[in-house]
Formats: structure tokens, sequence, C-alpha cells
């Protein structure tokens, strides 16, 4: 699968990771020692594995070091505006390219994780899911193009 490198970020008051100005998005756990690519040890795949099923669990106030974003606009925008209806306050859409890298941006589709993780997504995030990439840590400020409040 070929990685998109434009995604919408939608974000509200009780979002956990957040979108500051000047600084970029970050994860609320964004020194977590988690790691996409460190498959060769159990232990460490067995911690990528709980942390991943702990974000999509949308209850959980477990601090995560991922930030869900969308590659699909209309996804995002429908997103917020559920968000919206649910009476939600500063529902935003962040406008994220990752088009021209200056350092390195890691991301992966949530779909594609959860299959190479061998684990289930959960019901309730799984329609979502088709277009959800998690980034990890942190979206620097360069990738962030405009913050859309919705």
């Amino acid at each position: 699968m070929v990685s998109p490198t434009l995604f919408y970020r939608v974000e509200d008051e009780d979002s956990q990771a957040r979108t500051m100005i000047g600084r970029g998005v970050w994860a609320r756990y964004p020194h977590s020692s988690v790691d996409f690519d460190d498959v060769r040890r159990p232990w460490k795949v067995m911690k990528l594995t709980r942390s991943f099923l702990r974000h999509l669990n949308w209850g959980s106030r477990y601090r995560s070091p991922f930030i869900s974003t969308y590659s699909d606009m209309e996804t995002a925008r429908k997103e917020a505006m559920r968000r919206k209806k649910e009476g939600k306050r500063n529902v935003t859409i962040t406008v994220i390219d990752t088009s021209k890298p200056r350092r390195r941006v890691e991301y992966r589709n949530a779909r594609g994780l959860a299959s190479r993780l061998g684990c289930e997504i959960p019901e309730q995030a799984w329609h979502n899911s088709k277009y959800e990439w998690l980034f990890l840590h942190h979206i620097p400020q360069w990738a962030v193009m405009c913050c859309i409040q919705v």
C-alpha cells in the first residue's frame, strides 16, 4: 500500500493529542518507548499491540503515544460533524502534509497495523479505520498546513 501524504486530524475539547500553534501536534504520551518497527522482540510487539488496542478504545483515558488522522477529507468532515452534534466544543480539522519531510515522521494505516499485529479493530472504530492513520508521538509543525474551526 502506498502511503498518502495528506491527512486530516479531527480534534475537540476532549482529544488526547493536541495541536499546539508553532509546535505541531503532540500525542498525550509523546515519550513512550512504543516503536512501529521493532518486531524482533516479542515484548515490544506486545507493548505496541496493547497501546494500539487501548488507543482504539474511545472510552479509555490511557495516555496514548498515537495521533489519529484520516487520509480522506470527507471522513474527517463527517467525524467533525458527529462530534459537533454530540455537543463537543472547539472542534477543528487540522490539515497535515508530509510530502516534503524535513525529518522522519512515522505513521501507519490502522487496518494494516491491526493485520500485522494479528488483532481486531473494535466494532465502534471499524468504519472510520478504513481511512485512519496513526502517527507516532508527534507531527512536526512543518507538516501542519492549517487548522479549520468547525
